[in-house]
This record gives structure tokens, C-alpha cells and sequence, in this order.
């Protein structure tokens, strides 16, 4: 199988589970009329899974062929993206600060 596709089995896994912990736990938006249906739902961040399993796939896809001082600024270049990307959904007012940090957090595990 090719790595694209092991890319793409990674990020929709993480994607259905955060769907999955969604369904079970329903927790409320902070601003709960911005989204509606199974999407209205807070914990976790979709953007925060779906974003850290994405880049951090291609993280280590581009790292694994360069040598080792370039990985530490691929590794950081991806880290704050992710970061930059969960750091918005706080500004925006779309998610709690715990559905960030879980979303990262259920990401790799997706």
C-alpha cells in the first residue's frame, strides 16, 4: 500500500473517531449557535484531531528521507501548525480549551 494511502486510512480514522466521541459525549459549543446536527457538538476538536494526524502523517513521511538536522525543522514547522490551526478554534470561539488538547490528544490514536 502506498504511503498516500496509509495517509488517508490514518486521517479518516481519526476523523470517524471523532465523530464516534462526539455522537457518545455531547458536549455544548461555547457559542452553540455557530454549528448545527452531530457537528454541533464541542468535545473533541475536529480540527485539532483531523489537523495533528495530517501533518504529523507528513511529518514524518518528508522526515524519514532527509537527514537529521532538517527533521527537527520539519518537526517543528509541523508542531506550529498544529498548534497555529488549535490555537484558532480558542480565538474563534469555537471550541473549549479541553476540546482542543483532547482533539490533539485523540488525534495519534485515531
Amino acid at each position: 500500500m502506498a504511503h498516500g494511502h496509509f495517509l488517508v486510512v490514518a486521517v479518516a480514522g481519526a476523523s470517524a473517531l471523532n465523530t464516534i466521541i462526539k455522537l457518545t459525549l455531547h458536549r455544548a459549543r461555547p457559542d452553540e449557535l455557530l454549528y448545527s446536527g452531530w457537528s454541533a457538538f464541542s468535545f473533541p476538536s475536529g480540527h485539532s484531531t483531523a489537523n495533528m494526524v495530517l501533518y504529523g502523517f507528513l511529518a514524518f513521511l518528508i522526515a524519514r528521507d532527509i537527514r537529521p538536522a532538517p527533521q527537527v525543522l520539519v518537526g517543528l514547522f509541523a508542531a506550529m501548525l498544529i498548534f497555529l490551526i488549535a490555537f484558532s478554534r480558542l480565538y474563534l470561539g469555537a471550541h473549549w480549551f479541553s476540546d482542543v488538547v483532547g482533539g490533539g490528544h485523540s488525534g495519534p490514536h485515531g
